[in-house]
């Protein structure tokens, strides 16, 4: 997991924490409440973020999930980043607003927000499947402090505000986070039924937590 904090000192519990969700997190979900048909959590961004979500407040923390528009922009893309909506051949996004889906999809993100200490990072477990051989330093999971005077790589859409953003090291790629609140689907997605799929494994990374903390 890629932890962007800018300044910030998160503290050690936070983490800890962080790092326990990615050693951990997915091969939980997938024991727990995934099998070979319905698939891997690490596609299931409702899923993944309910048991973030769940796992962080059992560990202490106010957490919740939220709907978002996710862009990744490659830095050889052409054009002004200010004057473009979403989209580009050199750009990936997750929760694109006007997307197409197929039945039962839905065209939406899901990421967990969390408080710490009077600041928040938006965490996102699923972004695999955007992972690109010329964006080397992305990975799966990243954790991104969201504040508001970071880059801005799009102008905000009449549906999404801007959230959080990084640009890489390497200065490949750059990421950025929108809100989109009133893209509520989810909700009632068959991930969200039954809470035991996510619950379960979140109380159980929440009770090894405590025994590293405490060890």
């Amino acid at each position: 997991m890629l932890i962007f904090a800018d300044d910030i000192d998160p503290g050690e519990r936070f983490l800890v924490a962080a790092d326990l969700v990615a050693t951990e997190l997915h091969n939980s979900l997938f024991q727990l409440s995934c099998n070979e048909s319905s698939g891997d959590s690490k596609n299931r961004c409702i899923l993944s973020s309910l048991a973030v979500e769940e796992f962080f407040k059992c560990a202490g923390f106010k957490s919740k999930v939220q709907s978002v528009v996710c862009v990744i922009r490659g830095a050889n893309w052409p054009g002004s980043p200010k004057s473009v909506k979403f989209g580009g051949s050199h750009t990936a996004i997750l929760g694109d607003p006007n997307a197409q889906c197929g039945t039962g999809e839905w065209a939406g993100h899901l990421i967990a927000l969390v408080e710490v200490e009077g600041n928040s990072f938006l965490v996102d477990t699923t972004l695999y499947n955007r992972i690109r051989p010329q964006w080397a330093e992305l990975t799966g999971m990243v954790v991104i402090s969201t504040r508001p005077d970071r880059l801005r790589l799009f102008q905000e859409q009449e549906c999404c505000s801007y959230l959080g953003g990084y640009a890489s090291t390497d200065g490949a790629w750059e990421i950025s986070y929108y809100l989109n609140e009133s893209n509520n689907v989810w909700a009632s997605a068959p991930d969200t039924r039954e809470e035991a799929r996510w619950k379960a494994p979140a109380h159980a990374l929440a009770c090894k937590l405590q025994n590293l903390i405490e060890s």
